[in-house]
């Protein structure tokens, strides 16, 4: 599950909203959330996230709530996505860190953008971000916001949401955190153990994160990929 704020954006014929929104893809056939990332939007952005969940998810259910009461939002929630979403997808979304794998064939699961906000997720062979064991998430938001305010924001909201996670800082500099949380499982997800580094850019918050569905990270698994991000370089911004 990875986790992202979503920046304000108010669309054409939508509501004007404020405040902060857990946004979810729901199975119909199930009633259960599908596994993938759990997006948190501010404001207005709520569209911007409904529709990307849409493209991944024909035919789900959105379901948007309160971040911080888990109140549902009547007058936009539930909402069910088209059984086809036509959209103009760009063939590749650029990658805004340098970094290496861990010897393992990694592919592109999934990558979006909006202008103000990029995701890339690698999924193992077999995989996909709807499927995974592991995931890597390669993120960047154009954003006016310290990496201590990111992470306050996100450990506060994901605290409210899955009161059982624990969260630990590894390291921490002015414009840099390098930081773990773990859970033993939450609603409908299993226990998770995620590594993430922020990093404050000339123009926004680029995070880099692995996490695996399992309650404790091996110290094998975890000094590797604590290794790899601690070693990614982010490219030069325009």
């Amino acid at each position: 599950m990875g986790i992202y704020i979503v920046t304000s954006l108010v669309l054409a014929g939508c509501l004007t909203l404020s405040g902060t929104y857990n946004v979810v893809a729901r199975d119909p056939a199930t009633g259960l959330d599908f596994s993938g990332p759990r997006l948190i939007a501010e404001g207005s952005g709520i569209y911007v996230v409904r529709n990307a969940l849409c493209i991944n998810h024909p035919n789900a259910i959105i379901v948007i709530t309160d971040a911080k009461t888990g109140a549902e939002i009547k007058s936009e929630s539930p909402y069910k996505c088209p059984q086809k979403y036509s959209v103009e997808q760009p063939a590749e979304v650029p990658e805004r860190w340098i970094f290496n794998f861990d010897g393992r064939p990694w592919q592109v699961g999934y990558q979006a953008t909006n202008g103000r906000l990029v995701i890339r997720e690698y999924v193992l062979p077999g995989e996909t971000v709807h499927t995974w064991t592991e995931l890597v998430t390669s993120y960047y938001e154009l954003k006016n916001i310290s990496v201590n305010a990111w992470f306050e924001e996100f450990t506060t909201l994901m605290s409210q949401r899955c009161p059982s996670t624990r969260f630990s800082i590894i390291e921490e500099s002015n414009d840099t955190i390098i930081y773990e949380w773990k859970h033993d499982g939450c609603q409908t997800e299993p226990p998770q153990h995620d590594i993430q580094r922020l990093v404050r850019g000339r123009r926004g918050i680029l995070s880099l994160s692995y996490i695996q569905k399992t309650r404790l990270l091996v110290p094998e698994t975890r000094g590797v990929w604590l290794s790899i991000i601690r070693a990614a370089e982010i490219k030069p911004e325009n």
